[in-house]
């Protein structure tokens, strides 16, 4: 079964076009990655939910990512955090608090 991650990661707003950028940069690459189906950054909507006006943080950029199996989500964290990757280093100077992360599966 598939696990889905949510990564909520807070970026001041006037940085927030420029991590999105910079994170954009290697979503294909990520993408080609063994068991991912889904990556990539998104923000919250203006819009209204059952006709309630939703919490809005622009100071979030939240990643969304599925991969086929726990494995291959342990495989992208080690290479996401080995030396090899400069990913980090090109996004990090626009983090300014700890990433909140969630591994979800479906029940």
């Amino acid at each position: 079964m598939a696990e889905t991650v949510y990564v909520l990661v807070t970026i001041p707003v006037n940085n927030k076009e420029n991590f999105i950028e910079q994170f954009n940069l290697r979503v294909a690459q990520v993408k080609q990655e063994p068991g991912c189906i889904e990556y990539g950054p998104a923000v919250d909507a203006d819009a209204p939910f059952f006709g309630e006006s939703l919490h809005k943080d622009d100071t979030v950029v939240t990643i969304l990512e599925k991969w086929a199996s726990i494995e291959d989500l342990n495989t992208h964290s080690n290479y996401m955090t080995s030396p090899e990757c400069s990913y980090a280093g090109d996004i990090g100077p626009y983090v300014t608090g700890p990433m909140q992360i969630k591994v979800l599966k479906m029940k």
